[in-house]
């Protein structure tokens, strides 16, 4: 298979129990918790108790929360004892950071368990929607239980929501979720919320040791951001300042995925030339099985025989891998230079590029190659303009994986994303931080959520029903997750089983994830 950019053929979620250091990791379902009651102390502020679904041997959980003392201007941190208790335990922290729109949600309150607590709740960062105290990893994300339940009932709603502001910049951060529900499902979706993601599998020790460290950061912060009150004058300028940097961000990347593609730029944009190419091969393919018939009957391990004993290409398949390699290793280079022109990424460690670059290589080639598949015509056109049919593909990968990639560019067809938005898109897919280790992935998530905003601007921009769109988007970015999974298992088949791809030791490594 071809790549312009260094492509490569390629369970419900629970929640653990934090265990003291050193102990080995347990796991428990989220959905075994349930909110019971709310209670608050003398100072007002609430807290939810939760109790076990089954209410024999319960243990009691020591539960936190932050407030504001207004005389010595720092945190608190109220730590309530179970219902019985009578006192309330308060030990001061430093100032939490309070959150706002960003790509790390802020927290409204930063838990560290009592040192004489017998068990304690799961130590999870604060929501990623709303900034509040997370109950869980909910829908592939740690969510507080009210964000869990809008996300649930908005997949569920049949009609659209409505902003409550002409130029759609609410604020979701603590205490301010309600306000308006359409912002508030694009930052669910903005945060990687999403149906598919159910399946991502459970809360892992990893997971929960990154959440561990970044609760710790969160807590060391030493100042905290306050709110600054705008006149409408001084918010509609503000706008107009923010919308003039994504329109310049969005020209950038457009103008770098242009010179990416170089003279392939002019065959890459004209979907008729595309078009006659795949059709001129279709036909000639179809009148090669009336003449020969099919050779799809020819096992790999068949074919690797005869090949040994009489060194014939019989149906074509060294070539095909031989050009996929070829081609690939020769675009990698491109893509690599691409990547360096996102703003902030070459300031990145080394490590966290070179990561990046190959968790996302199958991710970055489908969102650009799409156009070069035509599922009707069961055809895949190169860059460098040689075509093959899904049943030659198929003697090389999985027949399934093919399938599935012709159905999943199918979807991209159907969305026919603008250069411009093809471009974000790659740059959202290249950021992602929760598929490979990073020394900076706080640096990496700020790069991505600058590209997410840059989309919905681009999106509002381009489309009439920009919600829904924008939506669509998110929702593929989500659904190739699992294509991504089944190419980087594909690629180890595809390494051992053709030698030939010793001889290209760049695509190699790029492969090497």
């Amino acid at each position: 298979m071809d790549a312009e950019s260094g492509g490569s053929a390629l369970s419900s979620p629970s929640g653990p129990t934090t265990m003291s250091e050193g102990a080995s990791p347990q796991e428990r379902k989220i959905e075994d918790i349930k909110e019971e009651d709310m209670y608050s102390n003398e100072h007002g502020s609430y807290m939810p108790c939760f109790t076990p679904e089954s209410e024999e041997n319960m243990e009691f959980v020591s539960q936190t929360s932050l407030r504001v003392d207004s005389t010595s201007e720092k945190f608190k941190v109220t730590v309530k004892r179970p219902c019985s208790s009578t006192t309330d335990d308060v030990m001061t922290t430093s100032p939490a950071y309070s959150g706002g729109d960003s790509c790390q949600a802020s927290p409204d309150s930063a838990l560290q368990p009592t040192p004489s607590s017998s068990s304690s709740t799961p130590l999870l960062p604060p929501c990623r929607v709303c900034g509040e105290k997370a109950s869980g990893f909910h829908y592939g994300v740690n969510t507080c239980e009210a964000c869990k339940g809008f996300f649930r009932r908005s997949l569920r709603r049949k009609t659209e929501y409505k902003c409550v502001k002409s130029d759609r910049s609410c604020t979701i951060a603590p205490g301010k979720r309600n306000g308006c529900p359409l912002c508030r499902y694009n930052k669910c979706l903005a945060v990687g919320m999403s149906k598919e993601a159910i399946k991502t599998g459970r809360y892992t020790h990893e997971k929960r040791t990154r959440d561990i460290r970044e609760i710790k950061r969160l807590q060391n912060q030493v100042e905290v951001k306050e709110e600054v009150k705008e006149s409408p004058s001084e918010a509609h300028e503000k706008t107009i300042i923010v919308n003039e940097e994504f329109e310049r961000l969005a020209e950038h990347m457009d103008n770098a995925q242009k010179t990416m593609y170089g003279p392939l730029l002019g065959f890459w944009t004209n979907q008729k030339a595309i078009f006659k190419l795949t059709n001129d091969y279709a036909e000639a393919f179809r009148l090669k099985l009336e003449m020969f018939g099919s050779m799809n009957n020819l096992s790999k391990e068949e074919y690797q025989q005869f090949y040994s004993q009489t060194g014939i290409d019989l149906d074509n398949r060294l070539m095909l891998v031989t050009n996929f390699a070829s081609n690939m290793e020769k675009n990698i280079t491109k893509f690599v230079t691409f990547t360096k022109t996102i703003p902030g990424f070459a300031t990145l460690p080394l490590e966290d590029q070179a990561s990046l670059v190959k968790s996302s290589r199958f991710e970055f080639w489908i969102f650009g190659f799409w156009k070069f598949i035509n599922t009707e015509m069961k055809v895949l056109t190169g860059p460098a303009r040689n075509c093959y049919h899904s049943s030659e593909l198929c003697n090389v990968w999985d027949k399934d994986f093919v399938v599935a990639l012709f159905n999943f560019a199918q979807t991209l067809h159907n969305l026919q994303m603008t250069d411009m938005e093809i471009a974000l898109v790659r740059c959202i897919c290249l950021t992602y931080t929760d598929r490979c280790e990073l020394k900076n992935p706080e640096k990496v998530e700020e790069i991505q959520w600058k590209m997410l905003m840059c989309l919905q601007y681009v999106v509002e921009k381009n489309h009439n029903n920009s919600e829904r769109y924008f939506s669509r988007i998110m929702d593929r970015l989500a659904a190739v997750r699992n294509l991504t999974d089944w190419s980087n298992k594909i690629a180890q088949e595809v390494k051992l089983d053709w030698p030939i791809l010793q001889r290209h030791p760049l695509l190699l490594e790029m492969m090497s994830m």
